[in-house]
């Protein structure tokens, strides 16, 4: 039998799906693949981080605090850092050699930091609302908290690598690292219910230890409910999400450990 080949025709090699259908596979896959490779890399930092060295923790808190140490009216304020130190004798004794810092940016954004090192963020605007030495030291207590359960550390898991990679690549100096620090820093510091708690746990014994007392606990959360207005504190909770639930939570564990309260301490000077 005598083979007679076909003649193609001009479209032969072309799909029969169209360039755009392609183009959206091609892209899907891609991304597949990077967010496999995100979540994969995520998951192995998460189980390195409680063995992570302290002394490596500070050099990523170096690298973390880029943009308030380039910041000079960011400051100290000794007062702030004399309740910082009674607050840090009440935890465990391995957590107490750790070099906790606590930097004041002016900014009106109601909100606090736990950043790699020891190093607490505290903006202004949250300071603003401060009425008691007793609440400030709650609040000291709850991001001590995360320092405690390493959560700033976990949180920026996936971050770090990405940008570690980066300054190996572009160095500390390069626009877009700083611009990667920036933004990751804020993606990737919403703690989940479970470790807000646990921080808040931490905070109220630490308080209880301090002073004998729990006064100033609940303070923060009485007054956002009593004002009623949400617009002005929802950059506080874009990195510390409020539930209804959570300050009822913490009333219960106080009730139920029959801590006391009792009068608290005056603010003895300017916080900034």
């Amino acid at each position: 039998m005598k083979y007679t080949p076909k003649i193609l025709n001009d479209y032969f090699n072309i799909s029969k799906r169209s360039p755009i259908a392609d183009f959206f596979i091609l892209v899907s896959i891609s991304l597949g693949i990077l967010l496999a490779v995100y979540f994969l890399l995520g998951f192995a930092v998460d189980l390195i981080v409680p063995h992570i060295p302290i002394q490596v923790e500070k050099t990523l808190g170096k690298i973390f605090t880029l943009q308030y140490n380039s910041n000079k009216k960011a400051s100290e304020n000794k007062y702030i850092s004399m309740v910082l130190s009674g607050m840090v004798k009440q935890l465990p004794s391995s957590h107490q050699k750790r070099d906790y810092r606590i930097r004041i940016v002016p900014d009106q954004e109601i909100n606090a930091l736990a950043l790699p090192g020891g190093n607490i963020i505290l903006f202004t605007g949250l300071l603003d609302r401060v009425r008691s030495e007793n609440e400030l030291a709650f609040v000291i207590g709850h991001e001590l908290g995360h320092f405690s359960n390493r959560d700033h550390l976990k949180r920026m898991g996936r971050s770090l690598v990405i940008i570690m990679v980066s300054f190996t690549l572009l160095g500390q100096d390069n626009s877009i690292s700083k611009f990667l620090v920036n933004t990751l820093i804020g993606a990737q510091m919403k703690y989940s219910q479970k470790q807000e708690l646990e921080a808040d746990l931490i905070a109220v014994e630490l308080l209880n230890k301090q002073y004998g007392h729990v006064a100033g606990a609940l303070d923060f959360f009485n007054r956002i409910k009593s004002e009623g207005n949400f617009s002005r504190i929802l950059s506080y909770f874009s990195t510390h999400p409020h539930t209804k639930d959570r300050a009822e939570v913490l009333k219960e564990v106080i009730e139920k450990r029959d801590y006391l309260t009792k009068k608290r301490r005056p603010l003895k000077r300017k916080l900034y």
